[in-house]
């Protein structure tokens, strides 16, 4: 049985350093870092606003809170790939409808609209029939944390009041009945 064993050199691209190492050798994983910052020192008053609320050290909802839930496992599995951006942008939009008479009152009630009905789901998760598991730890606290963090009445500055969304790579038909409002990550979002 053959280990895996990666490239053996750094390669420079971008500004990033890519290392891959030997078995047993100790991972140096300053050089997996930038090189340089591609963050403005300077970031926009908004999303400094942004950086206070979700540096707090505030603890999250306990995982009992079926809200937090929800909003929590939203963003897990419609935007755990994206940034913070891209995550909390999601969070908007399902609070965003929470807030509109169009949309059930509740972040459950939101997330879990038309499940179980065909072409009727509002979050594909939720109908994809793949079971619902979290597979990265890291990736389900972080999604937690803005959740909590957006339930405490975090500012939606993001989507411009966004109530749907969708993935770049896809078309849908009700696309071209709203005005877009952000393009963030691999999502595009509309009012």
């Amino acid at each position: 049985m053959q280990s895996l064993s990666p490239l053996m050199q750094t390669e420079r691209t971008g500004g990033l350093s890519r290392v891959a190492l030997e078995p047993g050798e100790p991972a140096d994983h300053s050089l997996l870092a930038p090189s340089r910052s591609i963050r403005p020192k300077d970031r926009p008053k908004a999303l400094k606003q942004l950086d206070v609320i979700f540096s707090s050290k505030g603890g999250a909802p306990e995982e009992e809170d079926p809200e937090w839930y929800c909003l929590t496992e939203a963003i897990y599995f419609e935007a755990r790939g994206e940034s913070f951006q891209g995550q909390v942008a999601v969070a908007e939009v399902i609070l965003n409808r929470v807030d509109n008479d169009r949309w059930p009152d509740t972040i459950c009630g939101v997330v879990n609209q038309g499940t179980g009905e065909r072409y009727r789901c509002q979050f594909s998760y939720t109908c994809d029939g793949l079971p619902d598991t979290v597979t990265d730890q890291r990736a389900w606290d972080r999604a937690g944390h803005y959740a909590a963090a957006m339930m405490k009445d975090g500012p939606r500055i993001l989507t411009n009041g966004a109530t749907f969304y969708h993935a770049t790579y896809v078309n849908p038909y009700w696309a071209q009945e709203f005005a877009i409002t952000a393009n963030i990550g691999t999502h595009r979002f509309y009012r």
